[in-house]
C-alpha cells in the first residue's frame, strides 16, 4: 500500500493529501469563484440541488488539490484514494493515514 501511494503521490503535482489540508484561503477563494460562476444556474433551485451543483463544480478543484479525491491509478479501480484508504482501514481494522511526505527534485 505505501509503495502504491508513494508512486501515485510522486507522479502528481498534488501537495495536499486531504480536502481538510488545503489552505483555507485557497479553498474559500475557489469556492466563491465557483459560486459566482454558477449564480445563474442555481437561481431558484432548492438548497439541496444548489449544494449538489456546487459540489460537482468544485470537485475539479478538489481533484487537482487533494490526493484523496483523485482516482486510484495503481490498480484497476473506480475508487478514489480516499475510498481506497477507507477500504484498507476496514480490512486491517485500524485507522490508516499518511503522516508526512516530501518531494525532492533536481
Amino acid at each position: 500500500m505505501a509503495d502504491n501511494l508513494a508512486v501515485h503521490y510522486f507522479g502528481t503535482k498534488v501537495l495536499n493529501f486531504t480536502e481538510a489540508s488545503i489552505p483555507r484561503d485557497l479553498y474559500n477563494a475557489e469556492l466563491e469563484k465557483v459560486k459566482k460562476e454558477c449564480e445563474k444556474t442555481i437561481a431558484g433551485k432548492s438548497e439541496e440541488l444548489v449544494q449538489k451543483i456546487l459540489r460537482g463544480k468544485f470537485m475539479k478543484f478538489l481533484e487537482e488539490q487533494s490526493m484523496e479525491h483523485q482516482r486510484v491509478g495503481f490498480e484497476e479501480s473506480d475508487h478514489t484514494i480516499g475510498e481506497y484508504m477507507a477500504n484498507l482501514e476496514k480490512k486491517v481494522g485500524s485507522k490508516q493515514h499518511i503522516v508526512k511526505a516530501q518531494k525532492f527534485g533536481l
